[in-house]
């Protein structure tokens, strides 16, 4: 009951007076075996709010983004991780 009371205010909810009311959703490190639970539960219509999945498993994001951009971000190199701290603390 709790889950379908939360997905249907993400689907349903609207901005205030003010226009405020976006929300954002954000599952990390997804793994595969929750990709049809999520496919199943999360809201599926509402412009006022976005999710946001990590995963390290390219076929949870090639499932995801069947309909979404994927954006894969790589570990930076040994040197330029060195480098971007150096910079920081100089």
């Amino acid at each position: 009951m709790r889950l379908t009371s939360a997905r249907r205010w993400f689907k349903l909810e609207e901005s205030d007076v003010n226009g405020y009311s976006q929300w954002l959703l954000i599952f990390d490190n997804v793994a595969q075996e929750a990709v049809s639970f999520l496919k199943e539960h999360l809201p599926r219509q509402n412009l006022m709010g976005n999710i946001l999945l990590t995963t390290r498993t390219e076929a949870v994001a090639t499932v995801a983004g069947q309909q979404h951009h994927i954006v894969e971000l790589c570990a930076p190199d040994l040197k330029n991780a060195a480098n971007q701290l150096w910079d920081r603390y100089e």
